[in-house]
């Protein structure tokens, strides 16, 4: 066996961002293209407001879901790339059978598919929800049946022939799924759960922001949104400065592994604390501490002076971007304390910039009391996050020095 067979493919970054192009441009060329069509042909609104909100944040963000998480797969354990029938260099060295691929033989179909549905049902769009995710499958069908399938059963023969007759092509066995998720690890479903439902609230957000006319509220309504804003990030700079005493007790043989804030100094949480000036604070903590004084002293500043901040959608775009880098900080490969500093700082930052662009674009109390409500998750789905990274370190440790660093 060729000894770099197991070594993940190297990504170049012109393919990669290529790659990512496709994600920024598919949904714009969806929305453009869709909409001129349902204009053209005078087509009807559906769902109704705020079904629409809500049923389409569901199926996109399951459909963003599962295609992440298959291209995931497909990277991990097959050392393959989404672009390997397009560059034979990048196609998959392993079958891989687990995962979501346990269920679907084309899981990134499905889930790619689902994306302009979602978006359709959003925007109330029957050409989006409709047209488009048939025009999707359609294609991708007729490229897996007639060249990616026949070159599976070159590369990995009785296997593949196996799997298919096993595997449904592209609809899973629900049945299957229910089974196995009831079995799953508690922690790992909530923390999925609540990013699940964080992202559709940010969904829900931008489809208020762009598909309705709203009238500016009072500004003293508006300016009790930002005392409430500033509110929670004077509680959560506390939380982050004074964290709560570990549920866990450490071992009295092991008297090195004692405490820096709420983690255990020991080597696994290396990536998790940052040293300065000699003393050790929590990486994610003091990130958002720091975010959380900046975002009080700016909204302070905001309220003593005035509400207009000029360009809302900057704001909008850059706060939302910031939201889902903080959220998904714990699923990102990159073990770095300065790293975790920055992207915690970014991530109450973010949800400032965020309250910033909708108060400038609609400056509607419904809108930002539900961004309010939305930011209090948020920070519960970071905490969830965290602690399931946490569980995960010592559940695979060793030592055992503690039952739980959470």
């Amino acid at each position: 066996m060729n000894k770099n067979y197991n070594q993940l493919p190297k990504i170049k970054k012109t393919t990669l961002l290529i790659y990512l192009l496709i994600f920024v441009l598919a949904p714009i060329i969806t929305y453009l293209t869709g909409t001129f069509i349902d204009n053209q042909l005078k087509l009807p609104e559906f769902p109704i407001f705020p079904i629409n909100l809500i049923l389409g944040s569901i199926i996109f963000f399951t459909g963003l879901y599962i295609g992440i998480k298959s291209t995931r797969l497909l990277y991990k354990l097959g050392y393959g790339l989404p672009w390997g029938e397009v560059q034979s260099i990048s196609q998959s060295r392993k079958l891989v059978t687990q995962g979501l691929y346990e269920y679907t033989r084309n899981p990134m179909i499905l889930g790619y598919s689902l994306l302009p549905c979602g978006m359709g049902i959003m925007f109330q769009s029957l050409t989006m929800s409709i047209i488009f995710p048939i025009i999707v499958i359609v294609i991708n069908v007729g490229i897996v049946k007639f060249r990616e399938e026949p070159n599976l059963v070159k590369r990995f023969g009785e296997e593949y022939q196996i799997y298919k007759r096993n595997t449904p092509f592209l609809i899973p066995n629900f049945l299957k799924i229910f089974k196995v998720i009831s079995k799953k690890e508690k922690p790992r479903l909530r923390t999925s759960r609540t990013l699940w439902i964080s992202l559709s609230g940010l969904a829900i957000l931008w489809v208020m922001l762009l598909k309705q006319n709203y009238d500016k509220s009072p500004i003293i309504e508006r300016k009790l949104i930002f005392i409430l804003f500033i509110l929670i990030c004077l509680v959560g700079t506390f939380a982050a400065v004074a964290p709560s005493i570990l549920r866990g007790k450490i071992d009295g043989n092991k008297k090195d592994y004692d405490l820096t804030g709420h983690h255990p100094t020991c080597k696994n949480f290396i990536t998790h604390t940052i040293k300065i000036n000699g003393k050790k604070y929590c990486a994610g903590c003091l990130g958002l501490a720091v975010g959380g004084i900046i975002s009080t002293i700016v909204s302070l500043f905001i309220l003593i002076t005035s509400l207009n901040i000029g360009n809302g959608w900057f704001y909008s775009v850059i706060g939302t971007f910031l939201i889902i880098l903080g959220l998904f900080q714990h699923r990102i490969d990159v073990d770095n304390a300065f790293f975790h500093v920055v992207l915690n700082i970014g991530f109450v930052l973010g949800t400032l910039l965020l309250l910033l662009g909708l108060d400038n674009l609609s400056g509607n109390v419904l809108i930002e009391t539900l961004f309010i409500a939305m930011t209090i998750f948020w920070i519960q789905t970071r905490i969830i996050s965290s602690n399931e990274d946490h569980e995960k370190i010592c559940l695979s440790c060793d030592l055992k020095c503690t039952e739980s660093f959470i």
